[in-house]
């Protein structure tokens, strides 16, 4: 009466789909284009299902080359914090001091003393509290 039943078969992530890494300057990045904004762990998480690390930046130019791809008004997780020495921020890819920061005006300011993480936005970088929810930028090696 209603008819055969087929089997639905079960999702499958065409290579468009599945995250992966980009050549975006000398290095490779993932730039999240997910619908929603993740908390830093699950950032972090996507990042090491990758085989890499939420992002940090080793220059101005690669940081030119971030912003042409990036959303300009979305907020990014950068894998740079100074949750161990308030004030030294380190990558968290390489665990030494992030080689380079460019800070919007009165940043960093650790407002309200719990902005231990850094995001990206509008092409420079602001102190938040590590428990926001930001797209994710992901490096695929550990060498910043």
């Amino acid at each position: 009466m209603w008819g055969r039943i087929e089997e639905i078969p079960s999702p499958r992530y065409d290579e468009e789909e599945t995250p992966k890494f980009e050549e975006i300057g000398s290095r490779r990045f993932y730039i999240s284009h997910r619908r929603y904004p993740v908390p830093r762990p699950a950032a972090e998480e996507t990042c090491r299902r990758m085989g890499g690390y939420l992002a940090a930046i080793k220059d101005q130019e690669e940081l030119d080359a971030i912003k042409a791809k990036v959303n300009r008004h979305v907020r990014y997780w950068l894998g740079i914090n100074d949750r161990d020495n308030n004030g030294t921020y380190v990558s968290q890819a390489s665990g030494k001091v992030a080689p380079f920061l460019k800070w919007r005006a009165g940043e960093p300011n650790n407002k309200k003393g719990d902005e231990h993480c850094v995001e990206l936005l509008d092409g420079v970088m602001n102190d938040v509290p590590c428990s926001t929810a930001l797209f994710t930028i992901c490096q695929e090696d550990n060498n910043v």
